[in-house]
């Protein structure tokens, strides 16, 4: 259990060193919180939900090994899978590295990653605006159709526009004070731009590539883990009590991918947001592929149990962190204004660290409950 531990503090430093280096070296600390709303999955996620993702994704790994991977007899049909475990998790860094390879061609970059200049320039223009549409009318309908005329209008503007021909930080700088609001977005908020004008900081940018990283792989490793029970669990038709190795394995990882499941609302926050400023098209959607991931292994968690199987309360009950992860994407979509308050651009620190505490106190409890298993 002390590895376990040294490394959920090994990788909790390593995905948070964009947010570490922003505040000593990049962004400081009032820049750092102007930009934090903006990006609920680079900050809040990590700072206050992987931790518990983590560990838990560890904890699961190490019960496999010890109590699962000895079980497995030699005519399993898993066998194959289940004896090469180590390269199956090979597998999961192979599969993470392509994914932050496609994220990084294909997904716009947020506020934080960019030069100081450039990321006031842009909280500014973002300011800027939301005021433009707030004042076109008291309709919602009515501000966002004028906001997606502005975008549309945005990106004409930018196809046709005579970019800078040198890279010269003062020369893009001056241009990028030229433009209108809504193209200044569409310029950070770009796939090539912000490489080409080198509006990225250099530390910051590759910082964030191995975080992505970092992050990918150990999800990986919990969906591995997940399938490979799963599968066996079926294999031996666990009714719940007849495989203590199943039990206890499952029953971290499903903690594992409840606690990953904040990503999705996190990252749909920021998607929601980046799309009121810029417009649809900037991301690979990560928040609905994940989301497709954590639903698939919620219940397949919950149905390898047979008693699962049958409806009745108790079975609706048991599918609560099921019920947990669709409320939160859900209130996005219905009340996108108090989760902006909750966790998005209008959230406070007084709330933010509030809500920390009373979500790490419960937390704990399942943390608790599965060191005391050990």
């Amino acid at each position: 259990m002390t590895w376990i531990l040294i490394g959920v503090i090994i990788s909790y430093v390593l995905v948070n060193s964009p947010l570490i280096y922003s505040l000593l070296y990049v962004h400081g600390r009032k820049g750092t919180a102007d930009l934090w709303g903006y990006a609920p999955n680079q900050f809040l996620f990590l700072v206050l939900f992987f931790p518990f993702a983590a560990f838990c994704t560890f904890a699961a790994l190490r019960l496999f090994i010890l109590k699962l991977y000895p079980s497995v007899p030699v005519d399993s049909k898993l066998s194959v899978l289940i004896d090469n475990w180590p390269i199956a998790v090979l597998i999961g860094l192979i599969i993470a590295a392509l994914f932050t390879i496609l994220v990084y061609f294909t997904s716009g970059w947020s506020f934080d990653k960019l030069h100081p200049n450039y990321a006031q320039g842009a909280l500014s223009a973002a300011a800027t605006f939301e005021s433009k549409v707030a004042q076109k009318s008291t309709s919602k309908d009515d501000q966002n159709a004028y906001r997606r005329e502005l975008q549309r209008t945005a990106r004409h503007q930018l196809d046709s526009a005579q970019l800078p021909i040198d890279r010269d930080p003062v020369q893009i700088e001056q241009w990028l004070s030229q433009q209108p609001p809504e193209v200044y977005l569409q310029v950070v908020q770009s796939r090539q731009l912000p490489h080409r004008l080198r509006l990225l900081h250099p530390a910051m940018h590759v910082l964030n590539v191995f975080q992505l990283l970092i992050v990918l792989f150990i999800a990986s490793v919990a969906v591995f883990v997940t399938l490979i029970t799963i599968l066996y669990g079926r294999e031996v038709g666990f009714n719940g009590t007849n495989s203590p190795a199943v039990s206890s394995t499952i029953g971290a990882v499903s903690w594992a991918v409840f606690f990953f499941s904040f990503y999705v609302v996190c990252y749909h926050q920021y998607r929601s947001q980046m799309e009121d400023l810029a417009g649809a098209g900037t991301t690979i959607l990560q928040d609905v592929l994940v989301g497709i991931v954590v639903m698939a292994a919620f219940i397949g968690i919950k149905l390898l149990d047979p008693s699962n199987r049958e409806l009745s309360v108790l079975t609706v009950l048991r599918f609560w962190p099921i019920a947990v992860f669709a409320t939160g994407v859900a209130a996005e979509e219905a009340l996108p204004q108090f989760m902006r308050q909750l966790i998005g651009k209008e959230t406070t620190l007084g709330f933010q660290v509030g809500f920390s505490f009373i979500f790490s106190g419960l937390a704990l409890v399942p943390i608790i409950r599965i060191l005391l298993k050990d």
